[in-house]
């Protein structure tokens, strides 16, 4: 029986989140940084909020092709 879990991939990507918010927490200006709740990482700053995408992509596969929908839905939700 093969093993087709992708938990590994999902694991490093949510790390990556977590990783960046740490690096948001760490700057010099008073704000809030959230994972996963308004999206990947969230800043709010002021009042305003900075909503951030981050990708990881452990396969051999380009993610920015034609054929990567992900990446051209990642577009499409910055641009509504």
């Amino acid at each position: 029986m093969s093993n087709k879990t992708l938990v590994p991939d999902k694991l490093h990507g949510y790390l990556l989140q977590v990783i960046h918010m740490l690096y948001e927490l760490i700057s010099v200006d008073d704000r809030v940084v959230s994972v996963e709740k308004l999206d990947d990482v969230a800043v709010e700053i002021d009042g305003k909020v900075i909503a951030e995408q981050l990708k990881s992509v452990t396969s051999a596969n380009n993610p920015i092709a034609n054929r990567a929908s992900v990446f051209w839905k990642t577009l499409y939700n910055w641009c509504t």
